[in-house]
């Protein structure tokens, strides 16, 4: 199986590839030539006049147009008259060089990837012309979970599949025309459509392989004895273990997407794959050993013996409730997959597995301890002896499991673990007591599992949580950034090898040209574009004078600041170090970088550097370069931060979680969230170096913690303990439910499980227990029915809420900036528009986009992401054209960049005459998320309820 894809050539693929994408290119050309036909419908859409001489057949025509993956743009000779959604913008000299060649098909490499340009002509006398720009290969400037490079024609081709317009590679036709472009790969892929059936028929196979390793156990214990059909089995499972562990064979699927691709989650020192297949042949081995090895139903006559019997017995149940107990414990500490207690149902599907995998756990220990609980019940001993081997057992196997390290890792508190075990064993004795237990036993154990899983999960993620307060406290309570010494060392290598190679240039042109080339690469280092800020000044080191006339002043205040830094780094460096401690080694570029502090919370990174060049008369000079680094606090975007490719500060993603502050010398330094701290410096802070856990009330947690520096940190949120723990409780049961029903089911069909475990489906019964059934199943379609209902009716009132709440906020933010127009006019006699987004944002916290009357970006609060080529610096076609040609006072749609959809809302702003002067736009994403918690959270209230 894993032989076919090393027999199938990697050029084989690329052929095919170059084939389907061919393809689906010509059926999109052939789909543009229909709608070109109906030219009359294009001339009045484009013409601006479809209130006058239009209907609204015509405008549906427009919508289908631009609803298509690929984009359309109308041109009336060198105006751009009409378009669709602004994923990218043609270039005018591309569109100048197709004109000017006469080609109606150019392959072209725009801002975010490869498009294939077909151009129409609509009317010769208007020269009204049609672009339609197909996309070929997406490559973003940035990569992140929204934006990813691939073939939007054809997701199915690898992403490190590449396009070149010229050979060699795989030739991609389009019908009998000429090659449009070719294919290659320079680094070896995985065809996922082959990987996906190949990790189908992987799990076939190991079901056929499981079916025939346990028919033939099955005979062995039938014809010889019961531990021969064992010995193979267990050789079986092994030797098919290991194999798949030497050949790496889960290897072979990463990457390809899909199931397989979750199933590599890092699961302790493996994968979630590992763990489910591990969970699946433990369940098997229990259910094998249950059926075959059958109980003894004869009593021993030597009390002492029966005793010792059971007491092994329980013991051996106890240890497999801690085990179970300590996988759960790295379950959650020990993998990548996200627990999220504060908003369960949405887990992610690796979640979902994990906990399906844990519950499956939970039921091979009930298989096992059903077993050797057997043993106990009919060895001939009485309830109170029972009882008394219990006991015993409890405390034998702490006794010994204590001697381990391992042991004492486990969070749970021995007495609270060993009071479960006597739980669980009790219920268990008493179960096994009841000859025909029936439905409610049923329901019990599915409580009894449910709760004992809920209270684990719920408790390590709780320890968890406040294991990460108090990291997330340790570095917040250090200013200084590993992670910027790091990238500004890798960034002054890049600028050195730039900057050297040039000639001597005048120190203005060379201070311009470190500007612009310091600019060009700072903004694609994801971590320091998102977390700081950064001023340039510019020296003659041979004067010290700076280059800016209106830079003297903050120019003098930074030389001051790199003095203190400089004389702070020499205090550092004559220190003798304390008896044990070594001397920290200087590294590489260690002298170009020095971090300033003043003591009271403001602080800054300083990069130095020296260029060689020349002064006004031509003579040899230097450009000393001070680059002056410092945090951005607050959101610095509440759309496109999701897309730009967003590192968290410190690496501490989940800090917008908390409610957080940072005080130094008592004066507040830096602060996140709702909460106000200030009042909390009254109370004694915990030993230097240490943390303290507050709980005010309220569900509020937090963590205190002190630093050697006299920095103090709190972290915290409100917590709903009960509810989480409840809510959390009701998704287990109801995982279990519908796992006990799968298992009735195929036990019912298959007879797998063993006899004294009577989980089937039940038969045809009586009438009344059919008129009963019949009562129950009418409640539970009335439940699901009016759970649909009510969810359908709060999402919709849900979305209708967060979309007059963004009407709201464009209103508010169109009368502020109308004021400002306004402000402007009187004060300055003219309106500079690019004076607009940043008082806009920050006051109404939104993404602040302006456009002219054109349609064309003339500032914006995020101006990095429209110079990138990320987001093109056009309006959306069909607000401008439901702004100025319908007439719309506001225009709401829905946008998307790679992946990432959200809202935008457009109004037109007026100056004091009332005539339009601008068009804003407002990104609106943020909220959006909000709404999906909102409505996670009803789910979960709902399914509470249900339970």
């Amino acid at each position: 199986m894993f032989v076919l894809p090393r027999l199938l050539d990697q050029e084989w693929f690329l052929e095919r590839y170059a084939g389907e994408l061919g393809e689906q290119l010509h059926a999109w050309e052939e789909e543009l030539s229909e709608v070109v036909a109906q030219r009359a419908v294009l001339m009045r859409l484009a013409r601006n006049d479809l209130h006058q001489t239009a209907s609204p057949e015509d405008f549906l025509v427009f919508q289908h147009l631009t609803s298509r993956p690929y984009l359309v743009h109308f041109y009336e000779g060198d105006s751009l008259v009409l378009w669709g959604r602004p994923a990218t913008i043609l270039p005018d000299s591309t569109r100048a060089r197709m004109i000017e060649s006469g080609r109606e098909r150019l392959l072209s490499r725009l801002s975010n990837g490869w498009y294939l340009i077909r151009r129409y002509r609509i009317d010769t006398t208007s020269q009204l012309d049609l672009y339609a720009l197909l996309p070929v290969r997406y490559e973003f400037p940035l990569q992140s979970a929204y934006l990813k490079n691939g073939f939007p024609a054809v997701p199915s081709i690898p992403s490190v599949v590449k396009v070149s317009p010229h050979p060699p590679g795989h030739a991609v036709q389009l019908g009998d025309g000429p090659p449009l472009c070719y294919l290659f790969a320079d680094q070896p892929f995985r065809d996922r459509d082959l990987y996906h059936w190949l990790f189908v028929l992987l799990i076939v196979a190991g079901l056929s392989a499981a079916w025939c390793i346990n028919y033939v156990a099955t005979q062995l214990v039938h014809s010889y004895q019961p531990w021969v059909g064992a010995l193979f089995l267990m050789a079986s499972v092994i030797g098919l273990r290991s194999l798949s562990m030497l050949y790496h064979w889960a290897d072979d699927f990463e990457g390809v997407g899909g199931l397989a691709s979750i199933m590599r989650t890092r699961v302790f020192d493996s994968t979630l794959g590992d763990l489910l297949l591990n969970v699946v042949l433990l369940l098997w081995l229990m259910i094998f050993f249950h059926r075959e090895f059958e109980v003894k139903r004869e009593p021993l006559h030597h009390r002492g013996m029966a005793f010792l019997l059971s007491l092994f017995n329980q013991a051996a149940v106890v240890a497999g409730i801690v085990v179970l107990i300590d996988l759960i414990q790295n379950l959650v500490f020990h993998s990548d997959i996200d627990f999220s207690l504060q908003n369960f149902l949405n887990i992610r599907a690796e979640g979902v597995l994990a906990i399906a995998a844990v519950m499956l756990m939970v039921f091979s220990l009930f298989l096992f301890s059903h077993r050797m609980m057997l043993t106990v019940l009919h060895i001939g001993l009485s309830k109170w002896e029972r009882l008394m081997a219990m006991l015993a057992a409890v405390l034998v196997a702490f006794g010994i499991m204590s001697q381990f390290a391992h042991f004492h890792e486990i969070m749970v508190p021995a007495p609270i673990m060993m009071l479960i075990c006597v739980i669980y064993i009790t219920i268990f004795d008493f179960f096994l007591d009841d000859e025909q237990p029936g439905l409610p036993w049923l329901i019990g154990w599915l409580v009894v599992m449910a709760a004992f899983t809920a209270g684990l999960l719920y408790f390590f993620n709780h320890e968890k949580d406040k294991q990460l307060r108090v990291e997330y406290a340790q570095k917040l309570a250090t200013f200084s950034d590993p992670l910027l010494e790091e990238d500004i060392l890798e960034l002054d290598e890049q600028l050195k090898a730039e900057l050297r190679a040039l000639r001597p240039l005048p120190l203005d042109s060379l201070a311009s040209r470190f500007e612009q080339t310091w600019h060009a690469h700072f903004v694609l280092n994801k971590y320091l574009f998102y977390n700081y800020g950064y001023q340039i000044h510019t020296y003659s080191l041979r004067d010290s004078l700076p280059l800016k006339p209106e830079d003297v002043e903050g120019a003098r205040l930074v030389l001051a600041r790199l003095d203190d830094a400089v004389a702070a780094v020499h205090l550092e460096r004559e220190r003798k170090p304390e008896p044990g401690e070594a001397r920290e080694a200087e590294g590489p570029g260690a002298s170009d970088l020095y971090y300033w502090s003043d003591g009271r919370g403001h602080f800054a990174y300083l990069w130095v550097e020296k260029w060689p060049g020349l002064d006004a008369q031509g003579q040899p000079d230097t450009l000393l370069t001070i680059v002056e680094i410092s945090r951005r606090k607050g959101k610095p975007s509440l759309v496109y931060s999701e897309l730009l490719l967003q590192q968290a500060y410190k690496n501490l993603d989940r800090l917008d979680d908390y409610s957080w502050a940072i005080y130094q010398h008592g004066k507040l330094v830096d602060s996140g969230g709702d909460r106000e701290f200030s009042t909390w410096l009254a109370l004694q802070p915990p030993a230097p170096g240490t943390y303290r856990v507050e709980e005010p009330g309220d569900g509020l947690r937090y963590v205190v913690y002190q630093s050697n520096e006299d920095i103090t940190v709190f972290i915290g949120r409100r917590e709903e303990g009960f509810k989480v723990f409840v809510s959390l409780f009701s998704y287990l049961f109801t995982v279990l439910v519908v796992i006990t029903v799968l298992l009735a089911a195929l036990n019912s069909a298959f007879r797998f499980l063993p006899p004294a475990i009577a989980l089937v489906l039940p038969s045809l019964p009586p009438l009344r227990n059919r008129i009963q059934y019949s009562v129950i199943g009418l409640f539970l379609v009335s439940f699901l029915m009016i759970g649909f209902v009510t969810f359908s009716y709060f999402k919709e009132s849900t979305e209708q809420y967060h979309e007059n709440r963004l009407e709201r906020k464009t209103i508010a933010a169109q009368t502020h900036a109308e004021h400002e127009i306004a402000l402007l006019a009187r004060l300055e006699g003219r309106v500079d528009l690019n004076q607009l987004p940043e008082p806009l944002a920050k006051v109404h916290r939104l993404d602040v986009n302006i456009y002219n009357t054109s349609g064309r970006l003339v500032s914006s609060s995020e101006k990095d992401i429209f110079e990138r080529g990320i987001v093109p610096p056009l309006i959306n076609g069909h607000a401008w054209y439901a702004l100025t040609v319908q007439g719309h006072k506001l225009a709401i749609y829905d946008e998307t960049i790679g992946k990432l959809r959200y809202k935008v809302a457009y109004v037109a702003l007026h100056d004091p005459n009332e005539r339009i002067v601008a068009y804003l736009g407002l990104p609106y994403y943020a909220h959006l998320r909000e709404k999906n918690n909102e409505v996670a959270s009803f789910n979960g209230a709902l399914l509470n309820v249900y339970v």
